[in-house]
């Protein structure tokens, strides 16, 4: 069962049955209902020989794959020589192994192909553009966050981390001296129990860094000869809820004999005396499985996952409130956090945020972690993924902050670690950046502009000419800066050669845009006296297109801006008068601020000579 049971109840039914095989594929199918996929894949491997046939490949397949083995379950789905003698839900494991691999063009043909049988699958849509995409996924945490494994890690499972005291508690297999060790029919493997390692710190200014003592199992009492895990907290640390599926007093089986999973709580008792037994809560029901449980910062909601009847999809996401003692009804946090995949291991931020896994969100293969946060308005944003290193081709679940935005601990099976699935430490490796924005000629703070680079998706409002920021690790940002009446600049940082998360100060230098102004006034010959409503017409000399026109009011004076890089001629007219066609300034690139001065005189028509232009600057 382990996390396996955690996640994928509700598929049996839709993913097994085959259509009437011959007796070795019907024994199979029973023993895959029964969840003993270890005597499945037993009987398939003997029985199936050299040339299996698609069904029988198709199915051993996925028995693999329900038990964590992706390597042996894309083996044996590629020996499917002809998909259309298998079920289209066989096709769609065989994408989400291939995905669960990185093998993600080709995991996007299959998931293509299998729209084609099932168009209306909006979680093979969904994975199939998490695999059109995916280099943003691959990239979106370089240099942001480092994750390395515990050392507490050993070759049995260790998943879902949470604090108590100063202690780090956790879910294991780990075989426990004074207990009876049985093994899970599904993977072959130990149950799970509740463990606990003191944690000592190591560098007080590096977070989350601690050596780590032996572990110990959190509470004797708590174990059984079935599972305990995903445990949680109160606040006060006075109460703990977690995981099991033992029998207790009631029938928690379905028809097929299967445990439900349900959600136990026990209290402290005083005086260091541990814990009171465990009672299940009243949310339990032997028509579906809870899990998962997990309070809101507040303490007023208990969150888990479900496969309750008439849900989105598999696994679900749910709250009950408390009142009196008393906790319900459960309440589905709705299609913009359930998919038709599974949502499970919800967890809380300090700062409210809500945390949780899915296989149903686009993503880089198995779970992945997601954030958002709940709208009581009903406009909650879609989830956010953090992508690599935090989420992985891997199941990655189970995420918990030490320090908001600064390091926490999650849970993996991806490669690399030391069992299949392991604990890791995540740190931001980002570095802090102090910039300050300044006049190059004043050195006055410059505001009420925007800061932006190449090496982030967001833009920074710079205010008052000071902003705090932060960069990558091990990369080259281009900052550009750019604030109204200034001309943009754009700045080189590296951070390579530098220690992860060293802070860093910048001052970037923006000289004032020049301003170009044609300025003059116009005269009538005869009296020297100002001449209004002349038509005065700017015409770029390049194009022959007129950019500007003004008319001169009762003083005769013009001003009219000119842009960069144009050279402009005039044309001068008003009834009556002989019109003046001149050439004006020639205005550079990126010069200094320049005022092009002129006086017009206008003869009137009769008059000996023409009009004329006096001036230049």
């Amino acid at each position: 069962m382990i996390k396996h049971l955690l996640l994928t109840l509700l598929f049996l039914s839709a993913t097994i049955l085959l259509p009437a095989q011959a007796g070795l594929l019907r024994k199979a199918e029973k023993k895959m209902d029964a969840l003993d996929f270890q005597a499945a894949i037993l009987q398939l491997e003997n029985g199936l020989g050299k040339k299996p046939t698609p069904p029988g490949a198709a199915l051993l397949g996925e028995c693999y794959r329900r038990t964590g083995r992706f390597e042996e379950a894309e083996t044996w789905f590629q020996k499917v020589a002809d998909w259309s003698e298998v079920r289209p839900q066989f096709m769609l494991s065989y994408a989400r192994t291939l995905q669960r691999n990185a093998h993600y063009e080709e995991a996007a043909t299959y998931y293509t192909q299998y729209l084609g049988r099932v168009p209306n699958d909006q979680l093979a849509k969904a994975q199939v553009e998490a695999c059109r995409h995916i280099r943003d996924l691959q990239e979106r945490g370089m240099g942001w966050w480092e994750v390395q494994p515990l050392p507490l890690n050993s070759e049995y499972r260790e998943f879902c981390p949470v604090f108590y005291e100063n202690n780090l508690v956790f879910c294991a297999d780990r075989p426990t001296e004074g207990l009876s060790n049985y093994q899970d029919a599904w993977t072959g493997e130990g149950f799970l129990d509740i463990f606990k390692v003191v944690r000592k710190t190591l560098d007080p200014s590096l977070c989350a860094s601690y050596s780590y003592g032996p572990p110990a199992l959190f509470n004797t009492a708590m174990s059984s000869r079935y599972h305990e895990a995903s445990a949680h907290f109160s606040s006060d640390g006075e109460v703990i809820y977690f995981t099991s599926n033992a029998p207790g007093s009631g029938k928690h089986r379905d028809d097929s004999g299967l445990l439900r999973l349900r959600i136990m709580y026990a209290r402290k008792l005083p005086g260091h005396r541990g814990w009171t037994e465990p009672l299940p809560l009243s949310i339990n029901s032997e028509e579906y499985s809870v899990m998962h449980p997990c309070l809101s910062a507040d303490g007023r909601r208990l969150f888990f996952a479900s496969d309750i009847p008439g849900g989105y999809g598999g696994l679900d996401l749910y709250y009950v409130e408390e009142n009196q003692g008393v906790w319900g009804p459960s309440i589905n946090l709705g299609p913009a956090i359930n998919t038709p995949g599974n949502e499970v291991f919800p967890y809380f931020a300090p700062d409210g945020a809500l945390y949780f896994s899915s296989d149903g969100w686009g993503g880089l293969g198995g779970l992945d972690i997601f954030s958002t946060r709940l709208s009581t308005e009903g406009n909650t944003a879609p989830p956010f993924n953090p992508g690599f290193p935090l989420n992985s081709p891997a199941d990655d679940f189970g995420f918990i902050w030490e320090e908001v935005d600064h390091c926490g601990y999650f849970s993996s099976d991806r490669p690399g670690g030391a069992g299949k699935d392991d604990l890791y430490v995540f740190r931001r490796i980002a570095h802090p950046i102090h910039l300050e924005i300044v006049d190059a000629d004043s050195g006055v703070f410059l505001g009420g502009g925007f800061l932006s680079s190449g090496c982030r998706p967001d833009s920074l409002q710079v205010l008052d000419g000071q902003a705090n920021w932060e960069i990558p690790h091990n990369a080259c940002c281009e900052l550009d800066a750019r604030i109204p009446g200034y001309l943009p600049a754009m700045t080189r940082r590296c951070t390579y050669n530098l220690p992860a998360g060293e802070p860093l100060h910048l001052t970037i230098s923006l000289k004032a845009q020049p301003v170009y102004t044609l300025e003059g006034i116009v005269f009538q010959h005869t009296s020297g006296l100002p001449l209004e409503e002349v038509q005065i017409h700017l015409v770029d000399k390049e194009t022959g297109k007129v950019v500007a026109n003004y008319t001169t009011n009762f003083s005769g004076r013009f001003e009219i801006p000119l842009e960069e890089g144009i050279c402009y001629q005039l044309r001068i007219s008003k009834n009556g008068y002989s019109p003046l066609n001149a050439d004006g300034p020639c205005v550079p690139l990126q010069g200094k601020s320049e005022t092009y001065k002129f006086k017009l005189y206008m003869k009137g028509i009769g008059e000996n000579g023409g009009s004329w232009l006096e001036g230049g600057k």
